[in-house]
């Protein structure tokens, strides 16, 4: 599935739009512990209400990597 059919899909239990990433990742990353609680998912980031593409404002690698951060770790450690 391209972007542009992923954006026409609902959100549901796999998949979850966000406008942009807010200063408080909280929402973020219970989304994050949902989707690998269950059978994965994608959120997109760039996305308003009404399913255009808007992009973000941020550099994506800072961003990737302040979201990669702020995932929990599985305890215990999975090897």
């Amino acid at each position: 599935m391209n972007i542009k059919e992923t954006i026409n899909s609902p959100e549901g239990r796999t998949l979850e739009f966000k406008r942009q990433v807010p200063d408080k990742l909280d929402n973020i990353v219970k989304t994050v512990v949902a989707f690998s609680n269950g059978s994965g998912g994608e959120i997109i980031i760039g996305v308003d209400d009404d399913r255009n593409l808007i992009g973000i404002d941020q550099d994506p690698f800072d961003l990737e990597e302040r979201l990669a951060s702020s995932i929990p770790s599985p305890s215990p450690a999975v090897c």
